[in-house]
C-alpha cells in the first residue's frame, strides 16, 4: 500500500517501510550499538592496551557514530522533519567506514602474528579471517543501511513533511 501520492518503490525499504521509517530504525540501531559499544572503547583506551591509536579511532568512530543518529531520531520524534537532518549521518558514516577501513587493514596484524608462537600462528591467522570476514559483512550492511538514510534524505528534500 502507497502511504503518499509520490510514493513508489524507490521509496520503500525492503521490508516494506517507508525509506524515512527505515532511516529511523537505522538511526536507533547505531544509536544503541554505539551506547553499547562506548564502555568497551573507553575501557580499552584507559587500559594503555599496545594499540592506543587503534583504540582512540575505535572510541572516536564509536562517538561518531552516536553522534550521526541523534539528528535523525530528534527529527522524527519532533516530526520537524527537514533534509538536513539527515547531514550529519550522511556525511559522517562514509568517512568513518573510510577510516575504519584503513585501520583494519593498516592493523598491524604482522605484529599480532610475530607475538604468536610458531605453534599458534595457524589459530591467530584463522581468527584474522574471522575477522575480515565479519568486518566485510558488517561492512556490506553498513552500505546498504546508508543507502536507506540516503533515499529517506531524498524524499525529504523532495517531498518535505508528507510520507
Amino acid at each position: 500500500m502507497c502511504c503518499c501520492n509520490s510514493c513508489t518503490n524507490k521509496w520503500m525499504c525492503c521490508c516494506g517501510c517507508h525509506v524515512t521509517s527505515g532511516s529511523l530504525v537505522i538511526a536507533w540501531l547505531y544509536l544503541v550499538s554505539s551506547l553499547l559499544t562506548l564502555p568497551s572503547a573507553f575501557s580499552a583506551l584507559v587500559s594503555q592496551y599496545h594499540l592506543v591509536a587503534f583504540n582512540l579511532i575505535h572510541l572516536t568512530l564509536t562517538l561518531l557514530f552516536c553522534l550521526s543518529a541523534i539528528p535523525i531520531i530528534v527529527g522524527e520524534m519532533c516530526t520537524q522533519r527537514t533534509h538536513h537532518m539527515y547531514l550529519p549521518f550522511l556525511i559522517i558514516n562514509p568517512v568513518a567506514l573510510i577510516v575504519a577501513l584503513f585501520a583494519a587493514i593498516f592493523a598491524p596484524s604482522a605484529n599480532i602474528m610475530s607475538r604468536v608462537p610458531n605453534h599458534r600462528q595457524h589459530d591467530a591467522a584463522a581468527v584474522f579471517v574471522a575477522t575480515s570476514m565479519l568486518f566485510v559483512l558488517i561492512l556490506s550492511l553498513n552500505i546498504w543501511m546508508y543507502s536507506i538514510v540516503y533515499r529517506a534524505y531524498q524524499f525529504v528534500k523532495r517531498y518535505g513533511q508528507e510520507e
